[in-house]
């Protein structure tokens, strides 16, 4: 009977004692051509301490199975456990076109060893390919939408590419910003991964400028940002999410909707606090002037819907509100020294009146916001 995945029983187990298995080392005799077999074998020469005889077991394992992940990588964990990641460049690279299942662990050894960004970028991590973001972004709005996936492998070019990028930027690895820029040289950038760098940038680095312009260059809105910091200020637009687009969220007694700009009707069922459509940009210090181009209808009670433009991190910085609807939404404000990162909500506060439930439309047809 065979002894190589039971060899770790001692001898005196209930097992061995009624003669089923004997303890001893790791053996393939009886299945020379099983690639478990010498990948055992070869654990055990290095758990002994023969670390040549452990390689060359573990290259006999790949023979009998090349594109078996779980052998590759037990491999690559035995060159990791002994500081020779070096060693398994080509291996890495093959794991990672067969299987997304170690993506993870195999972003962590690369992010830390002494293997150089330019290396891993050429010999480890798969070439996105022209084209691959546009594929991945189809991917990305039909899982979003529950269609059906578009044809492609069952590793879709690139992303291998993005899912190495992303894991830099949510290590906070030092090595982040020249992975992404290398990738989007290429084009492989897509809408969800530029969100996770605009989030990186803003929440972590506080490079708000370099944020604007990731988000800018990915847009083909004309006059966004240089003449109008709103993006997609008439609501005409799919929304592609993140923080530099506007955020709708849901309210039971509030209803947005948008075409034709954006129309939020308030049911007059409740004194509602509302504040569930925002967008977020930054500032260059200096002068600016907000408008929102509106029409009101049926509003009611003393606290109307306004706009309030505040620094997000530090409101104390800079906080300004236009007034109430149906009044003109329009300010003008300063913004100080080193600019700021706003959050430009339209919000309503609670009424303390009696007659506080607040009904009526307000109609927005485009929002402006500029020096």
């Amino acid at each position: 009977m065979a002894r190589s995945r039971l060899a770790d029983l001692p001898g005196d187990h209930l097992f061995c004692r009624m003669g089923f298995y004997e303890p001893g080392p790791p053996t393939i005799t009886s299945e020379p051509l099983n690639p478990f077999g010498w990948s055992d074998l070869a654990e055990s020469k290095a758990a002994a301490g023969d670390i040549a005889g452990a390689r060359t077991d573990f290259a006999r394992s790949v023979l009998p199975g090349p594109n078996i992940a779980p052998i590759l990588m037990r491999f690559v964990n035995f060159e990791v456990a002994n500081g020779e990641l070096e060693r398994t460049v080509p291996t890495l690279r093959h794991i990672l076109e067969l299987t997304a299942a170690y993506d993870n662990v195999i972003s962590r050894y690369l992010a830390r060893s002494r293997i150089p960004l330019d290396l891993i970028l050429t010999d480890v991590i798969p070439d996105p390919g022209k084209g691959s973001a546009e594929v991945a972004a189809a991917r990305e709005k039909a899982i979003a939408t529950h269609a059906a996936l578009p044809d492609g492998d069952a590793r879709p070019r690139g992303e291998v590419a993005r899912g190495w990028v992303g894991y830099l930027i949510a290590d906070r690895h030092a090595d982040a910003p020249k992975a992404y820029g290398e990738l989007a040289g290429r084009g492989g950038i897509t809408p969800d991964l530029r969100n996770q760098w605009i989030e990186y940038l803003v929440a972590v680095r506080k490079e708000y400028q370099t944020a604007l312009d990731a988000w800018a260059d990915a847009q083909a809105e004309e006059g966004y940002p240089a003449r109008n910091r709103i993006f997609n200020p008439r609501f005409e637009h799919a929304r592609p999410g993140g923080r530099m687009d506007w955020a709708i969220s849901r309210h039971d007694h509030a209803t947005a909707k948008t075409g034709g700009g954006l129309t939020v009707t308030f049911d007059g069922k409740d004194n509602l606090a509302y504040g569930h459509v925002s967008q977020q940009t930054f500032l260059q210090a200096g002068r600016w002037r907000f408008e929102a181009v509106a029409e009101a209808d049926g509003l009611t009670t003393d606290q109307r819907p306004y706009f309030r433009i505040a620094d997000v991190a530090d409101a104390r910085r800079l906080d300004v509100s236009t007034p109430m609807a149906p009044e003109r939404m329009a300010v003008e404000f300063p913004v100080p020294a080193g600019g700021s990162w706003v959050s430009i909500t339209l919000q309503r506060r609670q009424s303390e009146k009696f007659d506080n439930k607040i009904a009526g439309t307000l109609r927005l047809k485009e929002v402006r916001l500029a020096q």
